[in-house]
């Protein structure tokens, strides 16, 4: 799955020396790695914990060419989602319904939908499944920088 592919990149660019970015000075960052390769979508670490050792946040560049839906996570980053072309959709919805925001105390998971020129906000210690019913690019920043640990990915 997605949180596989960034922690063996993770772990490899981390056990390489790469440098932190807290230690850098102004610059262009080295060509970021395709962290995730599957059949229905690619995720480029711009930059992050697997590209350039930032632990503060992470940037990633996601195309999805095919519909699928990836793992359910709770994770323990908030997010920002900008999205490029496309649609993406995000189930929300904790276990536990008292855990769940406010408005989305139902029983279900809320569905949230956003398309071309939409950001979606989704903070930590939230319930999350996103799926894709075709192609969709999008630019996804987590703070602090996504880590497979943080995830938190959830059997299903």
């Amino acid at each position: 799955g997605i949180g596989v592919g960034v922690g063996i990149a993770w772990m490899l660019r981390a056990r390489d020396g790469w440098d932190r970015a807290s230690t850098l000075g102004p610059c262009v960052l080295r060509e970021p790695p395709t962290v995730v390769r599957t059949a229905a979508l690619a995720v480029t670490e711009m930059a992050g914990g697997a590209s350039n050792g930032e632990p503060r946040l992470s940037i990633a560049h996601v195309k999805v060419v095919a519909a699928t839906t990836e793992a359910i996570q709770v994770p323990a980053f908030d997010e920002y989602v900008v999205i490029l072309s496309g649609a993406m959709h995000v189930d929300v919805g904790h276990a536990d319904a008292s855990l769940r925001p406010a408005r989305h105390k139902r029983a279900e998971p809320a569905v949230l939908a956003a398309s071309a020129g939409q950001t979606l906000w989704l903070p930590r210690g939230q319930r999350y499944r996103y799926w894709f019913a075709g192609p969709c690019e999008y630019v996804a920043v987590c703070m602090p920088a996504f880590h497979p640990r943080l995830a938190n990915v959830q059997p299903h």
